[in-house]
């Protein structure tokens, strides 16, 4: 969406909730907003039936070109815990912006690796994966044996777990039933696993947790940074519950700096770091070849062009 200063804005609506709390920010409009970032909430905004009804794509586009800068609505929508990105060159994100620094920075730290890898065990000696023990079976597949508590949602982890469970691995996809899900995408990423549901915010589902946590190998999450540490699940916990875990965590904008807690999936990622600007330029730059125009010799002006997703995001 095209936003008041020219600027585009990537909105991220696919549940009810997210949607929900969108068009209340675009009802309630960017004064009422800015009174509330102050004291920003915990929760997104919600909207009456009635009043979400009369928002359609074209109100939406509207109002947003007619009242909403897109660094405003984003910074708006971040605090009331919603799903939006700007689009931003890779410059801007990367060089300029607190949180593309951030994430610079742990990659140097990493030595260039965009994977923080950390010992976190009391440092007993290494165990052989079971299929590759003595007297594993002929013909076993690398990760057998190997039990996996998956945490993930939506492509990019349940992807990962739907690859260890190729391998061979025992994987249990374990979701709540508070939460919604896109039915095509848990199919397509549960292929090979098992699945159930687990309500953490009571007693019993906190309990089955635990019994299951002790009984893994791996455990792979999706959640925001900090997200289970309320139900007393934080990664030392999951460690001193079962010594030797393999805990893996995959979160949108890193673990580090002023986004860390920012709701996020990939294509919001791409948006904001400069990925469907680049897209955009280079889509620009393949019509220009195509009407017989020389791509070598074409420049365009970044305001001039909308976002594209990267093609590998339909892969």
């Amino acid at each position: 969406y095209l936003c008041k200063d020219g600027r585009w804005l990537r909105l991220h609506t696919n549940f009810a909730h997210h949607r929900a709390g969108v068009l209340a920010l675009l009802e309630a409009g960017p004064e009422a907003a800015a009174r509330e970032l102050a004291a920003p909430r915990t929760s997104p905004m919600t909207i009456g039936a009635a009043s979400a009804a009369q928002w359609t794509r074209d109100a939406v586009a509207a109002a947003l070109r007619r009242e909403w800068t897109a660094a405003e609505f984003e910074e708006a929508a971040t605090r009331h815990g919603l799903v939006v990105a700007m689009m931003r060159s890779e410059r801007e994100f990367w060089e300029e912006h607190p949180q593309g620094q951030a994430v610079r920075a742990l990659f140097e730290q990493n030595g260039k690796c965009p994977i923080t890898i950390e010992r976190i065990d009391d440092g007993s000696p290494a165990v052989a994966f079971p299929a590759y023990d003595k007297g594993a079976k002929t013909g076993a597949m690398p990760l057998e044996g190997i039990r996996v508590m998956d945490l993930t949602r939506i492509i990019a982890a349940p992807v990962g777990t739907r690859t260890l469970a190729t391998y061979g691995a025992d994987v249990l996809r374990l979701s709540s039933p508070n939460l919604p899900d896109i039915d095509v995408l848990v199919k397509d990423g549960s292929r090979g696993k098992r699945s159930a549901f687990v309500d953490l915010e009571t007693p019993t589902g906190r309990e089955d947790f635990t019994r299951l946590l002790r009984g893994t190998d791996v455990f792979v999450q999706s959640y925001r940074p900090g997200a289970l540490d309320r139900f007393g699940f934080d990664q030392a916990s999951c460690v001193a519950l079962r010594p030797g875990l393999v805990h893996a965590t995959l979160c949108a904008y890193s673990h580090v700096g002023p986004w860390a807690q920012k709701r996020g999936f990939d294509s919001l990622v791409q948006c904001a770091t400069g990925f469907n600007l680049d897209e955009a330029r280079e889509y620009a730059r393949y019509e220009h070849a195509v009407k017989g125009g020389d791509p070598a010799a074409f420049n365009v002006d970044d305001s001039q062009l909308a976002p594209r997703a990267f093609p590998v995001q339909a892969l």
